[in-house]
C-alpha cells in the first residue's frame, strides 16, 4: 500500500521515508522491507539533501516495542508485558502499559518483603537491582510517591532499553536511552512494573526529548496472551506512531480530557447481547436508562459498568460474582452468542463467544454494588478488541477495530492533528498490486546487493588474476637468472683456469672455448687453420711430430 502523507514538511514528526513491513502470516512468519516516500520531498531535493533527510528520517520513525510472555529479572517465571529493560548491564522486564501512570516505574529486588500483593513474585514484571548497574543515579536519599499509585519508590534516572522484537523466534534489538527518569517500587499492593502513558508520561517526553521520536503520539494494542484473557496474541506499544497492519476502518477521534487521571471518556449508548440458539438473549439491550460515560483504563481486565447494566447483564447470563481478586462475574450456563457494545458516535466493539464464556468461567464484566455510583471504566478487556491511538499534541485519541492475526507489522509516523489510516487488507487486487511492490522492493534491494556484490566479487577476482600474472611473471624471472648462474657456475667448474705454460715450437696450441676450438700457427702471422683430428673431432692440445 502506498500512502502519502497530508502533513506539511516542518511537522516535527514529518518523515518521507516511513517504515519497514513485516509479514506474520501464518506460523511460518516472513518479513519484507517497504519505503514509503513522499514526491515533493523527491522532486525537489537534491542527491546529496536526500541523504541527510533518509538519515533524519530513519532516526525519527516510530520505536516499536512489543508486549508479550518472556523471562524477566529476579525470577524465571515467565510474565506479560513490554518488554524493557533498565540499567548497565540490561535488567529485563515485562511492564505493564498504564494509561493513569505517569513514570516508568519496577520492582525492587525487595518489594515483595513489604508488598502484599497476591502472587507477588510472579506478578511485578521483573525487579531491579539498582546496585547490578553501573548508571544508576539516585535522586536524593528520600522515598516518594506516584499519583494513582500505592507504595512507596526510589526515584532516580538509569538507562533504559527499548526492546524491539518482531518475532519471538528472532533475537531482539535495542533502543538505548540514556538518563531516563524511572521508580523504584519499594512498597505497595499493586503491581509496580509499568510504563506510564498518562497525559504527561515522562517516558514519551524523554523520547521526543532525545529525537528518538517525532511528536507526543503513541498507540496500543494490549493483546490476549495474559492469564487473564486466555488468549495467544501478542499485543505492542508503538511511541511516536502505529501499527497500520493492526487496525482497519472505521477510525473514530474523541477529546481528551487531562483534567482526570483518566483522560480517555467515551459515551456509552448501547450493550447488546445476541444468542441466536436462545430466544430470549437474541438482541437483547441491557442499557435501558440511557447512556453513560465510561473511561478507557489498563488498571483492571473487567469492565465497570453501571449497577442497572451489570444487574440486567447477570439476569440475561445468569451470572455470579466469581469471588476472585478482580471480582468478576461468572457465568452458570452455557453462552454461544456475541456482546456488543455501541459508544455513542456510531463505534461498535464486539466481544466473540470465547470472551464471554470460556473454560475459565470468567466473564469481562465487574460485579457492582447497587451504591456505587462511578466512575465507570471500558478497560484491558475491551482493549482486547480495541486499537488506541493517542494524540497528546491534539488532545484527540482515536479507537478502531482490531485484526489481531494482522499479517504485517507496520510502524507508521502519526503526525499531530492527524488520522491515521490502516492498511486495507480487503482491497480487490492483482497479487502484483497487493504483493508485488513489497517483493519488487524487496526483490530490487536484495538483487541490487547480489549485483553490487557480483561487482565486487569480479573486482577482487581481477585483481587476484592480475596478482596470480604478475607473481607468475616474478617466479620466470627469477627462474631464468637462477639458471643463467646454474650455467656459469657449470662452466666455471669444467672449464678450470690453467697456468700459462710455455710451449715449444714443435708443439700447435689448440684452446678451447666452450663448445668451439681455435687452432693458432706461431709459424707465420695471418695464417690459421682449424685444429681437427682425423677423425673430424676436435682435438685438445695435440703434438705434432715433424720428425
Amino acid at each position: 500500500m502506498y500512502h502519502k502523507s497530508n502533513q506539511k514538511a516542518n511537522l516535527p514528526c514529518w518523515r518521507p521515508w516511513s517504515f519497514l513491513v513485516f509479514s506474520t502470516t501464518g506460523s511460518n512468519m516472513k518479513y519484507s522491507a517497504f519505503i514509503q516516500m513522499n514526491e515533493q520531498i523527491l522532486s525537489n531535493a537534491l542527491l546529496g539533501k536526500m541523504a541527510k533527510i533518509f538519515i533524519g528520517s530513519v532516526a525519527l520513525t516510530p520505536l516499536y516495542v512489543d508486549i508479550h510472555k518472556r523471562e524477566v529479572h529476579g525470577t524465571p517465571i515467565f510474565q506479560y508485558g513490554s518488554f524493557i529493560g533498565i540499567g548497565a548491564p540490561a535488567q529485563n522486564q515485562s511492564v505493564w502499559p498504564s494509561l493513569t501512570q505517569n513514570e516508568l516505574s519496577f520492582a525492587a529486588s525487595t518489594f515483595c518483603f513489604n508488598s502484599n500483593l497476591t502472587n507477588c513474585s510472579t506478578s511485578t514484571g521483573g525487579d531491579f537491582d539498582p546496585a547490578q548497574s553501573i548508571t544508576w543515579k539516585q535522586d536524593g536519599n528520600e522515598t516518594t510517591t506516584i499519583a494513582n499509585s500505592s507504595g512507596t519508590y526510589l526515584a532516580g534516572h538509569d538507562l533504559v532499553h527499548m526492546y524491539t522484537h518482531y518475532f519471538q523466534t528472532d533475537g531482539a534489538w535495542s533502543t538505548n536511552v540514556s538518563d531516563t527518569p524511572v521508580r523504584i517500587a519499594q512498597s505497595g499492593n499493586k503491581s509496580p512494573g509499568v510504563v506510564g502513558m498518562g497525559s504527561t508520561s515522562s517516558t514519551l517526553k524523554k523520547l521526543v526529548d532525545t529525537n528518538i521520536i517525532g511528536a507526543n503520539t503513541y498507540s496500543l494494542y494490549i493483546g490476549t496472551g495474559f492469564d487473564r484473557a486466555g488468549g495467544v496474541i501478542n499485543g505492542s506499544n508503538t511511541f511516536g506512531g502505529y501499527d497500520a497492519g493492526r487496525f482497519k476502518k472505521p477510525v473514530h477521534t474523541y477529546s481528551m480530557d487531562t483534567s482526570q487521571p483518566d483522560y480517555l471518556p467515551v459515551t456509552v449508548s448501547d450493550i447488546i447481547i445476541d444468542d441466536s440458539s436462545d430466544p430470549t438473549r437474541q438482541r437483547l439491550s441491557i442499557v435501558n436508562d440511557g447512556p453513560f460515560q465510561a473511561r478507557i483504563s489498563t488498571d483492571q481486565y473487567p469492565m465497570r459498568l453501571p449497577y442497572d447494566v451489570t444487574h440486567r447483564f447477570m439476569a440475561a447470563m445468569s451470572a455470579v460474582p466469581a469471588n476472585n481478586s478482580d471480582n468478576s462475574l461468572t457465568l452458570t450456563r452455557p453462552f454461544n452468542g456475541t456482546m456488543t457494545i455501541q459508544l455513542s458516535d456510531g463505534f461498535n466493539v464486539t466481544f466473540p463467544t470465547s470472551m464471554i464464556y470460556n473454560i475459565s468461567g470468567l466473564s469481562p464484566i465487574e460485579y457492582m454494588p447497587q451504591d456505587y455510583a462511578g466512575p465507570y471504566y471500558l478497560s484491558t478487556s475491551f482493549l482486547t478488541q480495541v486499537y488506541l491511538m493517542l494524540d497528546f499534541d491534539a488532545n484527540k485519541f482515536h479507537l478502531a477495530p482490531i485484526i489481531q492475526e494482522a499479517r504485517y507489522i507496520m510502524p507508521r509516523t502519526f503526525c499531530p492533528n492527524s488520522i491515521p489510516v490502516p492498511h486495507d487488507y480487503s482491497v480487490s487486487a492483482s497479487n502484483f498490486q497487493k504483493y508485488g511492490l513489497v517483493g519488487a522492493v524487496v526483490g530490487g534491494t536484495v538483487g541490487g546487493l547480489a549485483i553490487a556484490a557480483a561487482i565486487w566479487a569480479f573486482i577482487l577476482t581481477h585483481r587476484r588474476r592480475r596478482a596470480v600474472q604478475e607473481q607468475q611473471r616474478r617466479w620466470q624471472e627469477e627462474e631464468m637468472a637462477a639458471k643463467r648462474k646454474m650455467e656459469g657456475m657449470e662452466m666455471r667448474r669444467l672449464s678450470p683456469m690453467l697456468p700459462p705454460v710455455q710451449i715449444p715450437s714443435a708443439y700447435k696450441p689448440v684452446l678451447q672455448i666452450g663448445e668451439r676450438e681455435r687452432a693458432v700457427s706461431p709459424m707465420s702471422e695471418g695464417s690459421s687453420r682449424s685444429s681437427m683430428s682425423s677423425n673430424g673431432k676436435p682435438a685438445s692440445l695435440r703434438r705434432f711430430d715433424t720428425q
